[in-house]
C-alpha cells in the first residue's frame, strides 16, 4: 500500500463547503461530551464514513453513512473540515473529503453490516488508541470538533 499522506483544512466559520462534485468522500464526528460514536470495519476502529454516490448532496450522503454504518441518526451536522490527500488515482485526484460533526444524535438497535462489524460510544482517548490511521490529524478533528459543538 502507498503512503498517502492527508492534509485537514478547519474550515473557517461562515466559509462555503465544496460542491459534490468536487467532493469524494464525507465523514462523522458523533459527539457526547468527551465521548465519540466509533465502529468497527475491516480497517479496525473508525468514525461512520464513505464515498459520495452520482447525485448525492453531501448531507444525504453522511445521513445514509451513519444510517449504514451507525444505525445512528442525526441533525444539527455542521461541515467543519476538509481533508485532502496526495493521492494521483483519477478518484481522488482534485477532490477532497468533507467532514460534519454534531451532538444531537440518536443511535437505533445497531445492525452489523459488510462495512461496519461493531459501534460503541467510547472516550475519545480510548477511541484515538485504537485508531489505527493518522491519528495526529484525527486528534486535531476531535479537538476541532469539541470546540465548535461544546462552546462554552
Amino acid at each position: 500500500m502507498r503512503d498517502i499522506k492527508f492534509t485537514v483544512r478547519l474550515l473557517p466559520s461562515g466559509e462555503a463547503v465544496p460542491s459534490p462534485h468536487e467532493v469524494s468522500a464525507v465523514f462523522l464526528i458523533a459527539l457526547a461530551d468527551k465521548n465519540i460514536v466509533a465502529i468497527r470495519n475491516q480497517r479496525g476502529w473508525d468514525i461512520p464514513a464513505g464515498h459520495m454516490e452520482s447525485g448525492e448532496s453531501l448531507l444525504g450522503a453522511i445521513h445514509r453513512e451513519a444510517q449504514e454504518e451507525a444505525s445512528m441518526k442525526f441533525k444539527n451536522a455542521i461541515p467543519f473540515v476538509t481533508v485532502t490527500s496526495t493521492s494521483e488515482e483519477p478518484k481522488y485526484k482534485d477532490k477532497c473529503m468533507v467532514g460534519f460533526a454534531t451532538k444531537d444524535f440518536a443511535l437505533e438497535e445497531f445492525v452489523p453490516a459488510t462495512d461496519s462489524y461493531e459501534r460503541e460510544v467510547m472516550n475519545d482517548e480510548a477511541f484515538l488508541s485504537l485508531y489505527q490511521s493518522d491519528k495526529e490529524n484525527m486528534r486535531l478533528m476531535i479537538t476541532a470538533a469539541h470546540s465548535l459543538l461544546f462552546r462554552h
